[in-house]
């Protein structure tokens, strides 16, 4: 009884065998494609980070890294209170503020203020504010140039995008 039913249980181990085989094989298939794959993703990371951070001599990790780079640009390059005296950027707000009249339509986009100069970015209604802003701040000991570095208008909103720039000097 064992003799007749050994050709069947040869048949089941070798079907068995192949079977094993064959899912090893896939196994091994897999694992070489996914590595060939992972390492055309980190050499193309590297690329990536080579040309955004050309300065950069040493890419060990390159994710890390640019997150790391990410983070450090993100962060403020000088912290408030920026400047000494009086020319704390509080201050400098409450100057501009003052001098410039709340029945002027007028919105800021961005300020920036660093150690020599603001510059202001915004929009306004016509040409005649950003010439009476500008002139209002002249009026400030607080800065010893304004300037009007662009005033255009804009087609679709009709409205006039300015960008002046207030030179920081002089006594407050």
């Amino acid at each position: 009884m064992f003799l007749a039913a050994s050709p069947q249980l040869f048949a089941a181990a070798v079907a068995l065998f192949l079977l094993i085989g064959g899912v090893t094989g896939w196994f091994f298939v897999n694992l070489r494609s996914l590595d060939a794959h992972y390492t055309r993703l980190g050499s193309e990371m590297k690329t990536v980070f080579k040309e955004t951070f050309p300065e950069a001599t040493r890419i060990d990790a390159p994710l890390v890294q640019m997150q790391a780079r990410l983070r450090k640009a993100r962060e403020p390059a000088v912290a408030i209170p920026a400047f000494s005296g009086e020319k704390r950027a509080l201050n400098i707000l409450a100057d501009i503020s003052t001098r410039i009249p709340t029945s002027l339509i007028i919105n800021v986009g961005r300020i920036v203020i660093d150690q020599e100069s603001v510059q202001v970015k915004g929009t306004t209604d016509t040409f005649n504010t950003v010439n009476l802003i500008q002139s209002r701040l002249r009026k400030s000991s607080r800065y010893d140039d304004v300037k009007i570095v662009s005033a255009t208008a804009d087609k679709d909103k009709g409205m006039i995008r300015f960008e002046l720039r207030l030179q920081l000097g002089g006594p407050v």
